[in-house]
């Protein structure tokens, strides 16, 4: 569902976008994560503009790290797509339940598994939080490649350069179920990690080495 507003992002936010891969690869009928590379703010807003179209019926929240009046902000704005869910650095794992919550109500997350926008062109490592989400919540999740937001509006960047152009690559489902059971165990956690960062590495080219 995307309010006025929000139809507002979402045609501005798609502007850069050249090139949208593997739409049809998004699930239809049942909730899903969404994990993604990430190298600018603007992400979660193409993200956003670009899902919402296809999924009309779902709502998309994203996992937020932001501080602040940003909460007020990232709020106000992803309101009309779903919502942001508060990263809790001070408890572990401290998004899950939120996060949770809005999965067994057929809805969206997005999570950024490397963590703040990342400066460089090449993929961070990932953090086990996308593949404790996952196992818990028991559904697929969806791997994204973004190219080129780091050329449009970096975090060394105080302002966008909107001439460059952004690709999207979404990948295949991937289904975690015979791990399942084994949402707690550490080396699970770390092995399903990096089998969502090899996919979303190979989404933009690259290798995951990690």
């Amino acid at each position: 569902m995307v309010y006025p507003i929000g139809k507002i992002f979402r045609h501005i936010f798609t502007f850069p976008v050249k090139e949208i891969k593997g739409l049809d690869n998004l699930p239809k009928d049942s909730a899903f994560v969404v994990a993604s590379n990430h190298h600018s703010f603007i992400d979660p807003l193409i993200l956003a503009s670009i899902l919402t179209k296809p999924l009309k019926a779902k709502k998309i929240y994203f996992i937020s790290a932001m501080l602040l009046f940003f909460d007020v902000l990232t709020n106000f704005i992803f309101s009309e797509f779903g919502g942001s869910i508060r990263l809790k650095k001070s408890i572990h794992g401290g998004f899950l339940k939120s996060a949770m919550k809005r999965l067994r109500k057929g809805n969206i997350v997005c999570i950024f598994p490397e963590g703040v926008p990342n400066k460089r062109s090449s993929i961070r490592k990932g953090k086990t939080g996308v593949a404790r989400l996952v196992l818990k919540s028991r559904v697929p999740v969806v791997p994204i490649g973004i190219k080129g937001t780091l050329k449009v509006w970096s975090r060394l960047k105080w302002f966008p350069r909107p001439g460059k152009k952004v690709i999207i690559t979404i990948g295949k489902p991937i289904y975690f179920k015979e791990y399942y059971p084994q949402d707690e165990n550490y080396h699970i956690l770390k092995k399903v990690t990096k089998a969502i960062m090899k996919e979303i590495a190979s989404l933009i080219g690259q290798k995951y080495r990690f």
